[in-house]
């Protein structure tokens, strides 16, 4: 069941899924932006992002391939002229 919680005068939904919360990233970004999106794909670039997912990968996922995800997120890092 999804439920909406304010946060800052934002709307933002979450629900929970096998005792997990999951929220709404678009939700907040809104609060920053009309364009949520470029919001977003602006944070996935982040090295710190990057960093984040993968440590949590680590603890979390059994399968979790450390050589490609530096792969991945290599090519996201680099500038566009050094590709």
């Amino acid at each position: 069941m999804k439920k909406i919680i304010s946060v800052q005068g934002v709307d933002v939904r979450y629900k929970q899924v096998s005792g997990e919360d999951y929220i709404s990233l678009t939700d907040m970004a809104k609060k920053i932006s009309g364009e949520p999106r470029k919001i977003i794909e602006n944070w996935m670039r982040s090295w710190s992002t990057l960093e984040y997912l993968a440590l949590w990968e680590t603890f979390y996922n059994p399968d979790f391939n450390r050589l490609q995800f530096q792969a991945v997120s290599d090519e996201v890092l680099l500038p566009k002229g050094d590709k």
